[in-house]
């Protein structure tokens, strides 16, 4: 019988709880990039089309084609397309629990896991069919590799390492912000050196190998794209890696601040500092497509630093406790919603489709839809109302839209979930529990 040392056990418990939590309301409809993934990447003919398709940069191509063999192997359904990811997540919980809880105690074990599993941007981008926590999955195990190749050069760890930045890469671009913070490590402890630049060019090889055949699509949509300062990016990316809440980021931060204070190691610090500075520049440069959580690969960290200021003060595991709390008070609410009513949705246009009408959708629905049903046409004037039967949209559509739908359609409804969509038609439907047919849901 094999008997867990306690930072095992610690770390165990924590992937278990984690996955358990996490995989509650994993039946649930899929958000839209979710939706869009499946869809476009996932539920496809072939393996080979998350890494030769594209749509603007919403493809994880490593991550798709993970799930694509679980497509392939005969799991269809939001619960079994949603393992991965979880599993994913919850592994993270598990490795962060158990290294802090070997290096500082088990408080720190348990501070690190809660804190991580309870934030809102990392337990949902766990939930979604994307790839945000295989990101945050290799982010955790190629430092903890960093931090032994430092101390312990190994070629065989070497190897390691090198795939597991490859597949970091190759699930998220953003993974490179990764590989700057791990050249600035290795150099501020005087270890940077013709073996050190080798595993990091592997690495990058094989993991931009995944954009070969895409590469040239993200260019194009990239050139076409406007510039679009977001002032208020940092704080939104502050908000979500501490927690959401008001209350946990303030105690978040303060915890942040105390570890820091009661020392944090010269390469961390330069390694965290050129991360922002590279992070600095990109946000500067204006990019349209720039969102909070292409740096949910994070939290971990940030977990690990929160668990680190509980050897130091007794208040610190209350603290966190009660940031934990916050957390949870925030993202519970909703925790077995359906953040878009995207499967009702479907089945109103497979519905519309099967009466010999046209649907329609207001520029923010068709994504959601792509990963139940063929997208209808997208109306971006409302000279197209015309040719529409029904139209679904958002209370985040543009509100000239919106208003010419309500005086084109006599009628309108909603479907409930997070973000609810309004249903715009011009027949009073009276079928089904909102007013629709819902039944056949579209290939």
């Amino acid at each position: 019988m094999v008997r867990l040392k306690p930072a095992g056990a610690v770390g165990l418990i924590a992937f278990v709880v984690t996955a358990v939590f996490y995989a509650l309301g994993s039946g649930r409809a899929y958000d839209y990039d979710s939706s869009e993934s499946v869809g476009s990447f996932i539920a496809t003919r072939s393996l080979l089309d998350p890494f030769r398709r594209q749509l603007q940069f919403n493809n994880h191509p490593f991550f798709s084609f993970v799930d694509h063999l679980v497509y392939s192997a005969g799991g269809h359904s939001p619960t079994a397309l949603r393992a991965a990811p979880i599993v994913f997540g919850a592994a993270t919980v598990g490795i962060v629990a158990y290294w802090a809880a070997h290096r500082w105690g088990l408080t720190a074990g348990v501070a690190a896991a809660a804190v991580l599993a309870a934030n809102p941007m990392f337990a949902e981008l766990s939930r979604s069919v994307r790839g945000y926590s295989l990101l945050s999955l290799c982010a955790v195990v190629s430092t903890l590799l960093l931090v032994r190749l430092l101390d312990d050069p190994r070629r065989g760890l070497t190897v390691v390492y090198e795939l597991v930045v490859a597949v970091a890469v190759a699930t998220h671009l953003y993974a490179l912000f990764l590989v700057v913070g791990h050249v600035a490590i290795v150099v501020a402890r005087r270890k940077f050196g013709r073996e050190w630049a080798a595993a990091w060019c592997s690495a990058l090889l094989f993991g931009l190998s995944a954009y070969a055949a895409i590469a040239p699509g993200m260019l194009s949509a990239a050139a076409r794209e406007h510039g679009l300062f977001q002032p208020g990016f940092p704080a939104a990316v502050a908000s979500g890696l501490l927690g959401s809440s008001s209350l946990a980021v303030a105690l978040l931060a303060a915890l942040l601040m105390y570890a820091t204070v009661r020392g944090t190691p010269r390469e961390l610090v330069i390694g965290n500092a050129t991360v922002t500075v590279a992070l600095a520049a990109v946000w500067l440069s204006s990019p349209q497509d720039l969102y909070p959580r292409f740096l949910v690969w994070l939290v971990p960290g940030i977990a690990l630093l929160v668990a680190s200021s509980t050897r130091h003060s007794r208040l610190a595991p209350l603290l966190a406790c009660v940031a934990v709390a916050a957390m949870i008070h925030v993202d519970g609410r909703n925790w077995t919603a359906d953040p878009v009513p995207s499967l009702q949705a479907a089945r109103t246009v497979d519905a519309t489709r099967r009466d010999n009408d046209r649907p329609c959708v207001l520029p923010n629905i068709r994504g959601a839809l792509m990963g139940y049903t063929r997208p209808p046409a997208e109306v971006s004037d409302p000279a197209q109302f015309t040719y529409c039967g029904i139209v679904l949209g958002t209370a985040f559509d543009p509100h000239s839209l919106r208003i010419a739908a309500r005086a084109a359609f006599p009628y309108h409804w909603t479907l409930p979930a997070e973000t609810p969509y309004i249903v715009y038609s011009r027949e009073r439907r009276t079928h089904g529990h909102h007013r629709l047919p819902v039944t056949g849901v579209g290939s």
